[in-house]
């Protein structure tokens, strides 16, 4: 026998696999942070492009006429409730293209910032439909709504790096990019 013990081989071989593991975290950590702003932008963009397209159909999404409920109230009932999905149907679909192409980012964040915390009222404005036991327990249309504060986080995430990028833009400055720790 060489003289290393088992645990002496089991130790070394502990310690090889740690250091590729770290390695790999490394590796999965600078791709994440290289492309994770957009894939969220373009998924959140085919999202908003799919939804928006589904409302030129009126029938084809579940929560049409909850929105459709809402705008008319908010538009005191002055504007066809027609007109109103074909308004909502367009806002989504610039929205889901500005998103997926990068084209006038600051405005479809702005834009999509807005309609989000829109797509919230529902939750004071009808709130027989959308909880079952008001504030604690939604029906599955206020499950659906409050599920949109994880798309406002990923507006939110967006929105940060596009805007601290724009303004360090304006002041002559580049952007280096974190270590990964």
């Amino acid at each position: 026998m060489s003289g290393i013990t088992a645990s002496g081989k089991w130790k070394r071989t502990w310690q090889r696999t740690e250091r590729l593991w770290r390695r790999i975290e490394t590796k999965l950590a600078a791709a994440l942070a290289a492309h994770a702003a957009l894939g969220t932008r373009i998924a959140l963009g085919a999202i908003f492009l799919w939804f928006g397209a589904l409302k030129f159909f009126p029938g084809c999404c579940a929560v049409d006429a909850m929105a459709q409920q809402t705008l008319q109230i908010l538009t005191l009932h002055r504007i066809s409730p027609g007109s109103l999905l074909l308004g909502l149907a367009l806002a989504e679909c610039a929205i889901g293209l500005g998103l997926a192409t990068g084209l006038f980012r600051r405005a479809t964040l702005t834009v999509l910032v807005l309609h989000l915390c829109g797509t919230f009222l529902p939750l004071l404005l009808l709130r027989g439909e959308t909880w079952n036991y008001f504030p604690f327990a939604p029906t599955l249309a206020g499950q659906y709504i409050l599920k949109n504060v994880v798309l406002l986080g990923a507006a939110a995430m967006l929105g940060a790096k596009a805007f601290a990028r724009s303004s360090a833009a304006q002041k002559g400055l580049q952007l280096v990019p974190a270590r990964a720790a």
